[in-house]
C-alpha cells in the first residue's frame, strides 16, 4: 500500500518538523479528491482504530496525528465494490494480497465515533457518487459531525471532481463551503 504508506511517511514527516515549519498540530486539517479523499479517510481511521492500523505491521510504530477536519471529494470509499463496478483492476490489481485487500476494502467498518468532522461531497454525475452516500450515511449512524452535499443537478459539467474546474460555478460554490467548513462557519 505504498501511497498510503507515503501519507503516514508526510504525515509523521509534519509531527517531527512541526517546529521548524511554525505548525500549530491541534488545527491540523486534510482534503483530498477523488483516490486521495480515500487516503485522507484512511489515515484518519488509521488514526482512530486501533483495530485498523493492525492490517498495516509495516507502520506499527509510525507517530500519527488525527487531523481536526477533513473534506472529502468524489472519494472511493468502498473499494471492493469499486472495482466490481468497473470490472478494473485500475487502482488496486487483483494480486493484492488479502491482509491489504481487507484494510482497503471495508474501511467503512472500521470508522468509529472518534472519526474528525468532515465535509463530504460528491456529484450526480459521477459514477462514483454512490460511495459518497455510503460515507454520509455511515458518518451519520456513528454521529459524526459532518456536512454532505450532492452537486451537478442539471449541470452534467459538474461531473468527478469538478470542484477542480474553477471556471464551473458549482466548483466555486463547493470550494467556497469547504473554505467556509475549514474555518468553522459551515454548520
Amino acid at each position: 500500500p505504498s501511497a498510503f504508506e507515503d501519507v503516514c511517511a508526510l504525515m509523521e514527516y509534519l509531527i517531527a518538523h512541526a517546529e521548524s515549519f511554525r505548525l500549530n498540530l491541534s488545527c491540523l486539517n486534510m482534503t483530498g479528491d477523488s483516490a486521495g479523499a480515500q487516503l485522507a479517510a484512511q489515515y484518519a481511521v488509521f488514526a482512530t482504530n486501533p483495530d485498523y492500523r493492525a492490517f498495516f505491521p509495516s507502520l506499527s510504530d509510525v507517530n500519527v496525528i488525527l487531523p481536526q477536519k477533513l473534506a472529502l471529494n468524489c472519494g472511493l470509499y468502498r473499494l471492493d465494490e469499486t472495482r466490481k463496478q468497473f470490472s478494473s483492476d485500475w487502482y488496486l490489481p487483483e494480486t493484492v494480497t488479502t491482509e491489504i485487500a481487507e484494510s482497503a476494502f471495508r474501511m467503512l467498518s472500521y470508522l468509529t465515533p472518534q472519526f474528525p468532522s468532515c465535509y463530504v461531497m460528491g456529484s450526480v454525475n459521477d459514477t462514483l457518487l454512490e460511495e459518497s452516500r455510503m460515507l454520509h450515511q455511515k458518518l451519520t449512524e456513528l454521529d459524526v459531525l459532518h456536512i454532505y452535499r450532492e452537486f451537478g443537478e442539471g449541470n452534467p459539467k459538474s461531473g468527478h471532481v469538478f470542484h477542480l474546474n474553477l471556471m464551473n460555478p458549482e466548483g466555486e460554490e463547493c470550494n467556497s463551503q469547504e473554505i467556509l467548513f475549514f474555518n468553522g462557519g459551515l454548520q
